[in-house]
């Protein structure tokens, strides 16, 4: 097993089955805490204790982060039991990120070691506290101000509402300037800290996003001053992977929920997976899992392998992970009626979005859309980051740039990866169609950069942006099972290209384009595909293009119903 996926395999069982009400990362457990508007510091606790938080750590400060792939694989599982926690939990690293990007090595190595030891804010708002400080004016809302002192800097004001509260030290912009551009970054501790009251959330409910106060805290900066802003976008280059993580594992969710109601369920006597229309939605909504992990396998291993290109990588990845899951989960709500589950999951999500900067997201990489088209169509090496086979070197950080200039190399490759399928449909090893919708996937991917460079107007550009992320998940699976395929050959799913073709199928109807040979390969490519699924949810596995059995699956069929 590939080892991001057996260390995710690992903490799954450790963690015991959701299903299970005596376990304490349960499903009825986080649903009791989301009706309270409670944050899971036991759950938080326990994550601890199985050594999650030194996978936010690199491993020269002391941590067990080697790459990224294993954390977002590990935030996955995390998050396919819930979201919530995923989020709770994960800020931790979002914190840390500006201090591994530009910190000098002893406060890294100091942040580090907190992490690692999981001394973690325990410190929680319940009316009252903070009440001692009750002669201050007014809040103003926005970035603190630090002023230079003989120790260092020292801060005064209030952040925005955020969950920066479970972390012991915490990465933040701060004034350093009369102008509000001379923004630097800077590391305090969260127990300095006045809490102010959470506020109310839709979704992710527990995860204390409210305010900061400091009033004179001691802070150290982080790189140099007036550099902070970009610091904080060099640094979303790196914390996307918590977005993405509580995507893909909201749709792993909530997509075997469905599946499981939907397949035991009838109506007038017919089993509705039975239903021509029914296997249809739940083949696509499997093959949309199946790009998004394909997409998350190439942006991840991306961090180290092309660091240079993740200002496009990572918008890319999220926004094609964030609408898929979307999609998906309102897809379970409308199969299951499921208001618990599915419902928590949808507001989760939903909220987790608005939280992030969902829009600015899309907005980052609609900016960067002519700059896209001028370097596409450039000779590129073969796609790396999707070959597992492929030694990830440590990340350099001072290789992070503001802008991909020199575009995508996943997507500068695509005529390469069409012809290679051709030759292999040629030599019988995938189907002609197949090759001939990679083929169409090209035509696509070309009349879209030539859009590109004319894309001013704010509305089209951002279309263009997530056509542009459609595309960028196709090319994903392309090369993912090409660089993989061998290893697989026993593997229904991977033989003869099954579980490609039907993506490809997907992206293109998500991208109002017929593949090759219209509605029959449409119909050949889902059928080929239902059969895996099927297998894979009734074997007890992960629904993935690496499954591992899962601890749930592990209980008598009796019990896990009566739970």
């Amino acid at each position: 097993m590939h080892k991001p996926y057996q260390l995710a395999a690992d903490l799954d069982a450790k963690l015991g089955d959701p299903t299970d009400p005596g376990q304490l990362f349960s499903y009825e457990t986080c649903a009791g805490l989301d009706a309270r508007d409670e944050f899971p510091a036991a759950i938080c606790e326990q994550l601890d204790n199985l050594g999650l938080s030194a996978y936010y750590v690199p491993s020269q400060y002391g941590g067990a982060l080697q790459n990224f792939e294993d954390l977002f694989q590990l935030l996955r599982t995390v998050a396919r039991r819930d979201l919530t926690v995923a989020v709770a939990h994960g800020t931790a690293y979002v914190d840390a990120v500006p201090t591994w990007i530009a910190a000098t090595p002893a406060l890294a190595s100091r942040l580090g070691a907190e992490l690692v030891r999981s001394r973690l804010a325990e410190r929680r708002f319940q009316g009252g506290v903070g009440d001692a400080v009750d002669s201050s004016p007014p809040k103003s809302i926005g970035p603190p101000v630090a002023v230079a002192s003989p120790a260092g800097y020292v801060l005064t004001g209030t952040t925005p509402a955020a969950p920066r509260t479970r972390g012991p030290l915490t990465g933040l912009l701060a004034r350093t300037g009369d102008e509000l551009a001379e923004l630097s970054m800077f590391l305090v501790e969260t127990d300095r800290a006045q809490l102010d009251p959470p506020a109310r959330l839709h979704g992710i409910r527990g995860t204390d996003h409210g305010s900061l106060t400091w009033y004179g805290t001691e802070a150290d900066l982080i790189g140099t001053e007036g550099s902070g802003v970009e610091l904080a976008m060099k640094s979303r280059q790196l914390t996307w992977i918590l977005d993405a993580a509580v995507s893909l594992g909201g749709i792993d969710q909530v997509l075997r929920l469905a599946l499981g109601r939907v397949i035991e369920d009838t109506v007038y006597d017919l089993r509705l997976v039975d239903l021509p229309q029914v296997r249809r939605r739940l083949t696509e909504a499997y093959a949309d899992l199946l790009a998004a992990e394909a997409v998350a396998l190439v942006a991840t291993r991306s961090v180290h392998l092309s660091p240079n290109e993740l200002a496009v990588t990572g918008p890319a990845a999220t926004v094609f992970l964030r609408d898929r899951a979307d999609d998906l989960i309102q897809l379970a709500a409308e199969l299951t009626s499921e208001e618990g589950r599915v419902g928590k999951a949808l507001r989760d999500h939903q909220t987790a979005g608005a939280v992030s900067g969902a829009t600015r997201v899309l907005r980052s990489l609609a900016g960067q859309l002519p700059l896209l088209a001028r370097s596409y169509g450039h000779p590129a090496p073969l796609a790396a980051a999707a070959a597992l086979s492929t030694d990830l070197p440590d990340l350099r950080p001072d290789q992070l740039q503001l802008l991909a200039r020199s575009g995508s190399t996943l997507m500068n490759g695509l005529p390469a990866a069409v012809a290679e399928l051709e030759s292999l449909a040629n030599a019988g090893v995938v189907s002609h169609q197949l090759a001939g919708s990679a083929g169409v996937l090209l035509s696509v991917a070309d009349d879209l950069h030539c859009q590109l460079s004319d894309a001013l107007d704010p509305s089209i550009a951002l279309e263009l942006a997530r056509r542009y992320s459609l595309c960028f998940a196709a090319a994903a699976c392309v090369q993912v099972w090409l660089r993989n395929y061998a290893e697989h050959s026993k593997d229904d799913l991977w033989t003869g290209a099954v579980w490609l073709e039907a993506c490809l199928v997907r992206l293109l109807g998500l991208l109002r384009v017929p593949p090759a040979g219209l509605a029959e390969t449409v119909q050949i490519a889902y059928g080929r595909l239902m059969p895996a699924m099927v297998q894979q949810l009734r074997a007890g596995q992960l629904l993935s293009l690496f499954p591992y059995p899962l601890p749930e699956e592990s209980r008598p069929v009796d019990e896990r119903s009566r739970a």
